[in-house]
C-alpha cells in the first residue's frame, strides 16, 4: 500500500466515528486504529494481537450498540459460525458482530461482559449509529 494511501485513510478514519480500519489486498494486509489521543497507528493485521481492553463486568442488563451506520452482518462472509449466540459469553472488547459500509467490515464490540440475553439485529439489517444489536446480561 503507498503512503499517500495510508496518509488518506488515516486522515478519514480520524474524522469519522470508527476507531478501526482492517484493509486486504493480495499480498497486503493493514490495521488502522485510532488511539484515544486520536493518533492513528498502522499494524500488519498477520501481527496484530487481541485488544487490551480491561474487562468489565455489565451492568443488570446492558445493550451493545452500533458507534456507525451499516449493513449488520452477525456471521464473517468468510465463516459460518455467528461471532455470537443468545446464551454466548462475551467480554469487554470482544466482537460481536460487523457493520458492512461498502466495502469496509467495521467490528462492533461488545462493550461490557456478560451473557448474551438477546439477539435484537440480524444478518442485512441496516442500523444506523447508536442502534442496539444485542442485551448483555450478567455472568453467572
Amino acid at each position: 500500500m503507498e503512503l499517500n494511501e495510508l496518509q488518506q485513510l488515516s486522515t478519514w478514519l480520524k474524522t469519522s466515528s470508527m476507531r478501526s480500519l482492517e484493509l486486504s489486498r493480495p499480498g497486503e494486509h493493514v490495521r488502522l486504529t485510532v488511539s484515544d489521543a486520536h493518533h492513528v497507528d498502522i499494524t500488519d493485521i498477520a501481527g496484530a494481537g487481541s485488544p487490551g481492553a480491561a474487562a468489565q463486568q455489565a451492568s443488570p442488563e446492558t445493550a451493545v450498540k452500533t458507534t456507525t451506520a451499516g449493513i449488520f452482518l452477525a456471521t464473517h462472509p468468510m465463516r459460518r459460525a455467528p461471532f455470537v449466540t443468545a446464551g454466548s459469553n462475551v467480554r469487554h472488547g470482544d466482537v460481536v458482530g460487523i457493520l458492512k459500509i461498502g466495502l469496509i467490515y467495521v467490528p462492533v464490540l461488545a462493550s461490557g461482559s456478560g451473557l448474551v440475553k438477546s439477539l435484537v439485529a440480524s444478518t442485512g439489517d441496516l442500523l444506523g449509529y447508536g442502534a442496539t444489536v444485542l442485551v448483555l446480561s450478567p455472568a453467572r
